[in-house]
């Protein structure tokens, strides 16, 4: 296999050296190192990329628009909560649009932690919007879901938080910031469920496109590539599915991305096995393939989630 050259703000092997190969892979309680990009918006507006404070992966991320309106995309697992209710009590307590991709907890686990944890970092939230296909769609593809996302949805109603579908071709404004909402679930593709299930949002801001796919599978993935080809290639990608398992090579290599950003823990970044000898490239972990297909595309610039990021 080729070795991968990342033209990053940090070298590849400043990226992963968040931990050694030789030293234990933490097991929680993360304080992670901030770094800020400057000049990558024109025109004002920032974006935070959060790392994992647990051991899990996650995705949370955080917009602020030139007119200073927050957004929140995910947000992260339930030991993510306290991070990202500080982050946004530090924006002001306010969040204009807080958007789920999909029905896993470890993408709306930081909210649910916030509201049962966490309560005095509680946000005002004047819009939540979210697609989750039926629970009884569910209880047949992936049951597991359903009970977890039964609670969380108990406390969103018990916090008196509304949910509004997201439906494909909607596009929310947020002063210098939009988010089109590109696809809907498809309910006939049942092969890793709720993944596939997710729902890709378009950002737009400081002369950027952003292209958020929570954790759409190869399935989904290829069926954008069909039907809307014109309205994949984005400036920026988040890496489906924490970096591996996720969408197809055809599917990047539709979206022609400048750049990419890996909402990955240290561990699926180093393909670091859960047990026995638990040193890099140990583990069953697919993303080496995905680092040769972004060094094939001729992705220059990546940014692994292994620390938080301020995109300014």
């Amino acid at each position: 296999m080729q070795k991968l050259l990342l033209r990053t703000a940090f070298a590849l092997a400043a990226a992963v050296a968040v931990l050694r190969a030789d030293e234990p892979y933490r097991h929680g309680g993360r304080t992670p190192e901030r770094s800020v990009v400057k000049g990558f918006f024109a025109g004002g507006g920032r974006m935070y990329c959060l790392s994992n404070r647990g051991f899990g992966q996650m995705l949370g991320t955080v917009f602020v628009s030139p007119e200073g309106r927050v957004a929140v995309v995910d947000g992260g697992d339930v030991a993510d909560a306290e991070a990202l209710g500080r982050l946004l009590k530090e924006l002001g307590g306010v969040v204009e649009r807080w958007f789920i991709t999909h029905n896993h907890s470890d993408h709306w686990g930081a909210l649910h932690g916030i509201m049962t944890r966490h309560p005095e970092l509680k946000p005002t939230i004047k819009s939540l919007h979210y697609a989750f296909p039926p629970e009884d769609w569910f209880a047949q593809h992936e049951p597991d879901c359903n009970a977890p996302s039964r609670n969380f949805r108990g406390q969103l109603q018990q916090h008196r938080y509304w949910p509004h579908p997201l439906k494909k071709g909607e596009v929310y404004d947020l002063g210098g910031l939009t988010f089109e909402v590109l696809n809907d679930y498809d309910l006939s593709i049942t092969r890793n469920a709720c993944n596939n299930a997710s729902i890709c949002l378009s950002a737009k801001m400081g002369g950027k496109s952003i292209l958020v796919t929570g954790d759409l599978g190869a399935e989904a993935s290829d069926k954008l590539v069909r039907e809307i080809p014109a309205k994949l290639p984005h400036d920026v990608v988040f890496m489906s599915h924490h970096g591996q398992f996720g969408a197809s090579r055809a599917f990047y290599a539709a979206v022609r991305p400048k750049v990419a950003i890996w909402p990955t823990t240290d561990w699926l970044w180093d393909n670091v096995a859960f047990q026995g000898v638990r040193t890099a490239g140990s583990g069953p972990f697919q993303i080496n393939y995905v680092k040769c297909w972004l060094q094939d595309l001729k992705v220059r610039e990546q940014y692994v989630c292994t620390r938080d990021w301020d995109f300014q």
